[in-house]
């Protein structure tokens, strides 16, 4: 009965952030489908323990686990010595939600079994789902020990490894997915470098299509962690190619030609941010990015405007209040400018921002000197006599 078990009784969703390929799910409904043709030709009134386990896969696969649990029990009175049978019962409960009830089925298998690859497996994935990864990682090692092949397998331990911030795990050369998942890991580790050989694997193995479009992306990303801004912007160029409603893009592309070039990188900079406002009206990254390219282009009002629609979409944004604080006090509005301050300086305090607190602090000593000083500043004198000029 172990050919019915490639992964599709097992479904439900392991890694809440970190998706699984679309080939892993094809291959589960595709399984179901085999299942479901088997199962169907059973006895409807079972007396064996194989009949009892192909009634509780019928009741699995119509969504009724608990049904399918009792039927699994009835199988193991009769033969309780069925690994197979406790595999899929720990499956039944997995989808029930009750992991730990699961493992202790899979534990049971591997007794009678100690070479079943699906109870590792499958005792591995709910070692993901109770957060024990290291537990789940020597599952995955088990499954590649007795099936080398399982491409599946290199993807759930390298996921696992990525909950524990072991990142730089073996993956199936042949799967995009996993060089994906692996150049996140790998940014999230800040080694931008191995990000990039992995994101650029992935291109080669995947190039046209929405995954690629994530990949290039994300391959800009790390370009501009290393100052590449010519091949971010390129990286960028093939995500709005792809796809030319990809706001994100725009913004990326936008934020590399503020912060690398001259003035007239800057313009092109908020045509960039224009195109992402124009899909998502609601972005308020995009106002604050337009504003800092409209003050390096000195546009100070336009700058202010944007900084008021960032802060319309996000009034708790400490940073938007005190660049345009910097931008009223270049105006000359010290009061407003003194009013935007002590708002940022609020708000980095309450995360506990210690630097940003200390710097905005700062320009609040400085602009409050400046009004005293104002403030105290002698009636203008007329120059005294010629003769008593030194």
């Amino acid at each position: 009965m172990n050919q019915f078990l490639i992964g599709s009784l097992s479904f439900f969703s392991v890694f809440s952030v970190l998706i699984l390929p679309n080939s892993s799910i094809s291959a589960q409904l595709q399984q179901k489908k085999v299942t479901e043709s088997f199962i169907v030709q059973q006895p409807t009134t079972p007396s064996t323990a194989n009949e009892f386990i192909n009634r509780g896969l019928k009741k699995f696969i119509s969504g009724d686990s608990q049904g399918a649990i009792q039927d699994y029990n009835q199988a193991l009175r009769l033969n309780p010595n069925d690994a197979d049978a406790y595999v899929f019962r720990g499956v039944s409960y997995a989808e029930l939600g009750d992991y730990r009830g699961a493992i202790k089925d899979y534990n049971q298998s591997l007794r009678l079994d100690p070479q079943n690859a699906q109870a590792f497996n499958n005792r591995g994935l709910a070692r993901v789902k109770l957060e024990n990864y290291r537990g789940a990682i020597e599952d995955f090692n088990q499954v590649l020990r007795l099936n080398p092949d399982y491409a599946d397998a290199y993807n759930y331990r390298g996921l696992a490894r990525a909950k524990l911030e072991d990142y730089r795990g073996a993956i199936d050369p042949n799967d995009a997915d996993a060089y994906n998942n692996r150049g996140v890991a790998s940014a999230k580790l800040e080694d931008y470098r191995g990000a990039i050989e992995d994101f650029t694997e992935a291109l080669r193995l995947n190039p046209n299509n929405n995954d690629a479009s994530f990949a290039y992306r994300l391959r800009g990303d790390a370009r501009y962690k290393l100052k590449d801004y010519q091949g971010a912007i390129e990286d960028y160029n093939q995500v709005l190619r792809l796809n030319p409603d990809d706001a994100a893009a725009y913004n990326n592309r936008g934020k590399v030609r503020l912060f690398s070039g001259d003035e007239r990188e800057a313009i092109e900079a908020i045509e960039d941010f224009n195109q992402a406002l124009r899909l998502n009206p609601n972005d308020a990254a995009a106002y604050n990015y337009r504003g800092a390219a409209r003050v390096k282009l000195g546009d100070y009002q336009r700058a202010i405007e944007d900084y008021n629609q960032a802060l319309r979409l996000n009034p708790n944004d400490a940073l938007a209040y005190a660049v345009r604080g910097v931008i009223h006090a270049e105006l000359g509005d010290k009061q407003k400018a003194l009013t935007d301050y002590q708002k940022a300086a609020e708000l980095f305090e309450r995360p506990g921002n210690t630097r940003a607190y200390q710097q905005i602090q700062v320009l609040i000593k400085q602009l409050q000197t400046q009004r005293q000083e104002a403030e105290f500043s002698p009636p203008f004198l007329p120059p005294p006599p010629p003769s008593i000029r030194p």
